[in-house]
């Protein structure tokens, strides 16, 4: 049940972290002209910092919801009624 659930929360974290970084890509290519003239090295390193801040937002985001997942009863179980009312 917990390889279930951390399963299910390394997939939302991941897919999060990807929408974060296509977000950031397609950022860039918006605005490619005004940074036509930035050295890549400032690039590059700009990008490494918003792929931190995003592994950041998407742990604050995601751990309340693991948190409470492990706490019993909050669980989601299909099978049960109050359950499927709580989800």
């Amino acid at each position: 049940m917990f390889n279930t659930r951390l399963r299910a929360i390394v997939r939302v974290s991941l897919f999060s972290l990807l929408c974060f970084t296509l977000l950031r890509l397609i950022f860039l290519a918006a605005f490619y002209p005004q940074f036509r003239t930035t050295p890549l090295d400032v690039l590059l390193r700009a990008l490494y910092i918003g792929l931190r801040l995003d592994l950041r937002l998407m742990v604050l985001i995601v751990l309340p919801f693991f948190l409470l997942s492990l706490i019993p009863g909050l669980g989601y179980d299909a099978g049960h009624p109050a359950q499927r009312k709580f989800w």
